[in-house]
């Protein structure tokens, strides 16, 4: 897997759905699930940065993880 450059991982993370879990829409739970997947396997295959960057965001929507 090709990972994003930083900027855009920054870019995936600030318009990801973060709430999506608690969504009655069946569509937009997949979506959401399908999102936080990428997400944490591009954390788990990049360098710290990609970490920090999600990090950030969790921090940012505590109520999450």
């Amino acid at each position: 897997m090709k990972l994003p450059s930083l900027e855009e991982f920054d870019l995936m993370c600030s318009q990801h759905d973060w709430y999506y879990m608690w969504s009655d829409d069946h569509s937009k739970y997949t979506k959401g699930a399908s999102e936080s997947s990428m997400i944490r396997t591009i954390v788990e295959s990049g360098e710290e940065d990609y970490n920090q960057i999600y990090r950030k965001y969790l921090k940012e929507n505590s109520n999450v993880g």
